[in-house]
């Protein structure tokens, strides 16, 4: 398994086909929905082509494509940096009614030694940076962003660490754990993950649509509008009798005499 497991809710909307498949040119006329009308947003619509062809960001790739055919409400910012000296968050995620989240996507294998982080080469381990605390900061980024932005100090971020090619190793969950940092595995499903991940941390505020509409304002200078709504309103706009039609008065015809 792996990012497709991002496609365990088939779309109830129907009305515009089927899903491109991962990696084709995105039909226009296709938006991604939920079964309530709700759309995952991402930006930008499609991954870079650079990247596409780029055997390093192979891992990014699949979930961006699984991201963008997925079904979950919400807005996802892929590669969003906050300055030149800033870190990166792969994809800054905000889920309707459930969370925040910078996630840092890792493919290979790595492995953890001695304290020490090595990725698998065809060359042998090579060490490497602490993929956790890269998944940190990153996240504490996109939150300062927000917080002086807004001035608004509740805008929790989760640091999600995303092995794609990868299952579950307990050493490794153990260090990203003490560096602040959730684990999701390849073999994992990801949005059922992240839906307990934040349903578990102590400091939860769930964002709702004007959350997220005003967040991701906020983080990208005014240059994106969120387009979705809360389901409850959606719920509520629907079962709104039509307006009421002007009576327009009856006029006696006269004869003539």
């Amino acid at each position: 398994m792996g990012p497709d497991q991002f496609h365990q809710y088939p779309c109830a909307d129907t009305a515009h086909g089927t899903p491109p498949a991962a990696g084709a040119s995105r039909d226009p006329t296709y938006p991604t929905r939920s079964s309530k009308g709700q759309i995952m947003q991402i930006y930008p619509e499609q991954f870079p082509l650079n990247h596409r062809t780029d055997p390093k960001r192979q891992a990014e790739g699949r979930i961006f494509d699984a991201i963008q055919s997925s079904c979950q409400p919400g807005f996802t910012y892929f590669e969003w940096k906050r300055d030149r000296r800033s870190p990166e968050v792969d994809f800054a995620l905000w889920l309707l009614g459930v969370g925040r989240f910078s996630i840092e996507v890792k493919g290979g294998q790595r492995s953890l030694r001695n304290g020490k982080w090595y990725l698998a080469t065809q060359h042998g381990h090579q060490e490497t940076a602490s993929p956790s605390r890269q998944a940190w900061r990153a996240a504490m980024a996109l939150r300062e962003e927000m917080v002086e932005t807004l001035d608004d100090d509740n805008a929790f971020i989760i640091a999600v660490l995303y092995f794609a090619d990868m299952e579950p190793d307990p050493a490794i969950a153990a260090m990203a754990e003490r560096e602040h940092t959730h684990v999701i595995w390849g073999t994992d499903n990801p949005f059922q993950r992240l839906k307990e991940i934040a349903a578990a941390t102590p400091v939860y505020y769930p964002p709702n649509a004007e959350d997220i509409r005003r967040e991701v304002a906020a983080v990208t200078g005014n240059q994106i509008l969120y387009r979705g709504q809360d389901p409850d309103q959606e719920h509520r706009d629907e079962q709104l009798p039509p307006p009421a039609q002007p009576e327009i008065p009856v006029v006696p015809q006269l004869g003539i005499a």
